[in-house]
């Protein structure tokens, strides 16, 4: 009970009604947050959220590793006003990285490049 009260969103997120592979997932999703803050990727708050909705959760890497079929019209209605500019910029382009298995030559960001330095100077 002590646990829950101090960790209460993984309480809410990891019990024994939760599937594991949503909880991997969601972690994942979550880990991708802290890997793009410790390499200091200069990514906006709204150009995270566009990236890692299409990979997890319910995204192309939740498919790829067997988690879940990708779902992406589950998360984008509640959040699309807020970035709606940035999805409409990066959606082809990171469709294309997953469908063309272009993340076997490079990095997403690397693919993202030229469309990442457009949102920085439409600013």
């Amino acid at each position: 009970m002590d646990t829950i009260k101090r960790f209460p969103v993984v309480a809410c997120s990891v019990n024994d009604l939760v599937e594991h592979e949503v909880i991997l997932d969601v972690a994942y999703h979550e880990i991708l947050h802290r890997l793009i803050r410790l390499n200091r990727l200069k990514l906006g708050d709204k150009v995270q959220e566009v990236l890692l909705e299409f990979i997890c959760p319910e995204g192309y890497l939740s498919e790829l590793i067997g988690l879940s079929k990708r779902r992406l019209e589950r998360h984008l209605a509640s959040k699309y006003e807020w970035f709606k500019r940035e999805y409409e910029l990066l959606r082809d382009r990171i469709e294309e990285y997953f469908k063309n298995r272009t993340y076997e030559q490079m990095t997403i960001i690397e693919c993202l490049k030229d469309s990442l330095k457009m949102l920085r100077e439409a600013k």
